[in-house]
């Protein structure tokens, strides 16, 4: 007989796997990314992000920017919320997110997430539970979050590499489908990042030639496209990012720079892109500029 967590797993976590890759992303521009730091960033700090404030997540909505961050207590990793008018000088922010215990979230996390805005509403896929799955909360203005009641992807099978732990999202939606990149972990704790790709944001079938990427750390990156590519920073080093290019968003190649950025965000913008990184306690910034060739 199956177990609940087995069945649980295939209605909802998507469990299957299948072979595809990501739509053309247009015409192959020639050029290169350049890295150009940016002078720190005001954050003023409140009681539930006083230890850690991570894995920032930037994105516009309606005339400011917001930012769902990873907030840590000493105690506790919830998500908080803060907004700012140029991305550069952030409001206080506020809990938004925290584990439900009453659910699969358990007691400790529901941070290091994505965020898409899909038709006037935000989606933030989140990180939470023992050990770690990814969960899906909507909401009309980022303070009040209706959340899915089961995760929309947990650990794969016995001897999977992704049988530890899955978490850290990062989402692209591209073609009428969202594609999640995520990390895994073995039972050796050993991370990679996978992919799986979904027509809803909830049920999820995972990519058959998983995982895609070793990675030096269990961290979030961050991927867009521009410029006729699929771009990512990933956890390349300890502590630092490496940048990689691809033409179907399954196989990437080095691009040729690593930055001390941990858990970036991307904002493509024209001429290039802004970025939010971890940066000791808080938040740094810097530019992606893009330099034609």
């Amino acid at each position: 007989m199956r177990s609940a967590a087995v069945l649980a797993c295939l209605a909802l976590a998507g469990c299957g796997a299948a072979t595809f890759t990501l739509p053309a992303p247009g015409e192959a521009q020639t050029g290169r990314y350049e890295w150009r730091p940016a002078a720190g960033l005001d954050h003023p700090r409140s009681d539930f992000d006083s230890v850690q404030a991570a894995a920032p997540r930037v994105f516009r909505f309606g005339q400011f920017y917001y930012n769902l961050y990873s907030a840590n207590d000493g105690a506790h990793w919830t998500t908080g919320l803060t907004a700012s008018l140029d991305g550069l000088d952030w409001n206080l922010g506020r809990k938004v997110l925290a584990a439900d215990s009453r659910t699969w979230e358990g007691e400790r996390l529901a941070a290091f997430g994505a965020v898409l805005v899909i038709d006037g509403l935000i989606h933030y896929w989140y990180t939470a539970g023992e050990p770690a799955q990814i969960g899906l909360a909507r909401s009309h203005d980022g303070r009040s979050w209706r959340r899915e009641e089961e995760p929309v992807l947990s650990p794969g099978s016995k001897d999977a590499w992704d049988a530890g732990s899955v978490g850290h999202p990062a989402l692209l939606a591209a073609g009428g489908e969202y594609y999640l990149y995520y990390v895994g972990t073995d039972a050796a704790a050993r991370p990679a990042l996978g992919l799986a790709r979904s027509s809803d944001g909830v049920k999820f079938t995972r990519l058959r030639a998983n995982p895609i990427l070793p990675l030096a750390e269990a961290a979030v990156p961050a991927v867009w496209q521009a410029h006729g590519a699929y771009w990512m920073l990933a956890a390349s080093e300890r502590g630092r990012t490496g940048l990689f290019r691809s033409a179907d968003g399954v196989a990437w190649q080095p691009a040729g720079l690593t930055i001390e950025t941990p858990m970036p965000s991307v904002l493509p913008r024209e001429g290039g892109a802004g970025v939010w990184f971890n940066d000791g306690a808080g938040f740094g910034h810097g530019e992606l500029a893009w330099i034609p060739q």
